[in-house]
């Protein structure tokens, strides 16, 4: 994830080279709120959606059991389906 945030060190007066720089930004005091509940988001979303590999196995699951003749083709093509629409 990528944050632009503004420059953090300006000079208070451009025209002295020599200044020291001082922070003209501090986060807002929600912050750390705002950015555990970005987190927690992320988390559901990856718990959501199982990963690739677990589809692909489970639909070379389907494909055994149509094979050995315990689902129909329909059935199977509709299993599929239904699987690569998680993805």
């Amino acid at each position: 994830m990528i944050l632009l945030l503004p420059n953090l060190l300006t000079p208070q007066n451009p025209q002295i080279p020599n200044q020291v720089m001082k922070p003209n930004w501090l986060p807002p005091p929600k912050f750390p709120m705002v950015a555990a509940k970005i987190r927690q988001n992320l988390n559901a979303l990856r718990r959501k959606s199982p990963p690739v590999t677990d589809i692909a196995a489970q639909i070379r699951e389907l494909a055994q059991l149509r094979n050995d003749g315990l689902i129909s083709d329909a059935e199977y093509q509709d299993k599929r389906q239904k699987l690569l629409d998680i993805i």
